[in-house]
């Protein structure tokens, strides 16, 4: 089957593709971020924890990709499916991506890596489906947005050397841009997005709301008051930290 082209000179043409760019640069900072973490004082410690922000009991590794999705874009469903998998080529600035493994200096040389990239490209077809190393990967309704569920390491190659990446790639639902609504609350002043009769939090509005209002997502103008907000958005950003990905 002919694979769909993604031109990666042009992808990054339009405000929304920017905004999803840049996404998945933060989900990247947040990790290198967290790992790079050192507890200060007492009053850094009880902000962060004001803040919702806590340090994962195993030590941080990388957010799980999907979990990271799921959680700070409301009404995301990252579900890899087979059936509805097609071959791509992508730009690897718009795949959320996880690294935890440490290689060794062998598989880090030069060689070894186009190998391994190389071989991932291979086997990103609808034969190699039920190969565990073929790249999977799916995209999150009609935004240029894409979550590795499988080959989530090997993204960072590619990212690292600015090549797009062959990968099998499952649409999954997103709502229309018309059944969703931004808020903000007060006295904490959170964002959060409604989607019918449910509303969630944005434990980091400011890496996703670029994206809903380059979507076409409106904004209420008028004011809401909610604690339960804050109790949620620490909930929310707590979950992030402890999504680590393990062996």
């Amino acid at each position: 089957m002919a694979r769909i082209p993604y031109e990666q000179e042009n992808v990054l043409s339009d405000v929304l593709s920017s905004a999803v760019a840049e996404f998945v640069a933060s989900k990247d900072r947040f990790d290198v971020e967290g790992r790079a973490y050192i507890p200060g004082g007492w009053i850094d410690r009880i902000k962060r924890r004001v803040q919702g922000w806590t340090v994962p009991e195993r030590g941080w590794t990388a957010t799980f990709p999907s979990k990271f999705v799921e959680l700070t874009i409301p009404f995301s469903d990252v579900l890899f499916s087979a059936s509805k998998a097609q071959p791509m080529t992508i730009d690897c600035r718009m795949i959320v991506s996880g690294t935890f493994n440490n290689y060794t200096d062998d598989e880090r040389s030069d060689m070894a890596v186009q190998q391994t990239m190389d071989r991932s490209d291979e086997y990103a077809c609808r034969e190699m489906l039920r190969n565990l190393f073929a790249p999977r990967s799916c995209q999150i309704g009609s935004l240029p947005l894409i979550v590795a569920t499988e080959g989530k390491n090997r993204v960072a190659l590619f990212k690292a050397h600015r090549r797009p990446m062959q990968t099998l790639v499952a649409a999954t639902p997103y709502p229309d841009a018309s059944d969703l609504t931004i808020h903000r609350s007060w006295p904490c002043r959170i964002y959060s997005l409604r989607y019918g009769q449910c509303r969630r939090v944005l434990p980091l509005p400011d890496a996703v709301l670029p994206i809903l209002k380059a979507y076409g997502v409106r904004s209420s103008q008028s004011p809401m008051f909610s604690i339960q907000d804050y109790l949620d958005l620490r909930r929310a950003r707590a979950d992030l930290c402890n999504s680590q990905m393990g062996e």
